[in-house]
């Protein structure tokens, strides 16, 4: 994206912001959003790297859509909270660092925007297989995913889960497997949020992300040096969610 590109967005924001429809990308959002100088002075190594990273990627999302005031907020809201899950926002926001933990603060704790994590998470991945997914060709394919996890370690492979996935295998396709791995890395991020409420729960994701990550391999998205490592990853985390939940359990007596 050239600095032509980002200048203009300036312009597109200044019409949606008189109400009218600006075009933007995914990219020029994210740089109007992210400061990354502010990023490499008050984050550690680690996290300066990840929010980079990241943004990065971001910033390969180069298609520009129209947008009106509440799909642009809403797009920045996005950017903001995936970002979030790796450092706090305000350390590289570009504007006050203390009146933004306070805005925050709210946002984080807002059970509206916990849903809207779910609803750009799922709906996006669902509304880009019904878009873009002959219908034949994906229902299909999501049958063989499910079928592939039974047949080879009775795994249970949810339809929606692998509706999902199918998602981002099209993401990759419209996007390039960048897009795709770091839209497949917050999918399971979610799931771990919201599906490991048991440890019958946790043990089946687990075989779940392992069995995907080999997928993403058939694919092509990623060799096996690199499925291993998300495989290793996100199993070293619902390892760590067993551990606690047996050692919660055996002090409770159960």
């Amino acid at each position: 994206m050239s600095f032509f590109d980002d200048l203009n967005a300036v312009s597109e924001v200044k019409k949606i912001k008189a109400g009218g429809v600006g075009k933007l990308s995914i990219s020029q959002v994210a740089n109007l959003t992210v400061n990354l100088p502010d990023a490499k002075r008050n984050l550690d190594q680690r996290q300066y790297k990840e929010i980079q990273d990241a943004f990065n990627k971001f910033r390969k999302c180069k298609t520009k859509y129209p947008m009106d005031a509440q799909e642009y907020v809403s797009c920045c809201k996005k950017i903001i909270l995936m970002l979030d899950k790796i450092a706090p926002y305000e350390k590289y926001c570009g504007g006050n660092e203390i009146e933004f933990s306070f805005m925050m603060q709210d946002f984080r704790a807002s059970e509206e925007n916990k849903k809207d994590i779910k609803g750009h998470i799922q709906e996006f991945l669902e509304t880009i297989v019904d878009k873009y997914g002959s219908q034949t060709d994906a229902e299909n394919y999501i049958q063989y995913i499910i079928n592939g996890a039974n047949d080879r370690a009775a795994i249970e492979l949810t339809y929606d889960k692998a509706k999902m996935f199918q998602g981002i295998l099209i993401v990759n396709q419209l996007h390039g497997a960048d897009i795709a791995l770091l839209y497949f890395e917050w999918l399971v991020q979610y799931w771990i949020m919201h599906d490991t409420s048991s440890l019958e729960k946790i043990e089946n994701l687990r075989d779940v992300v392992s069995f995907l990550s080999g997928v993403l391999v058939a694919n092509k998205l990623v060799d096996s040096k690199g499925s291993d490592a998300i495989r290793n990853k996100y199993c070293d985390i619902l390892n760590q969610l067993e551990n606690k939940r047996l050692s919660a359990e055996r002090n409770q007596g159960i």
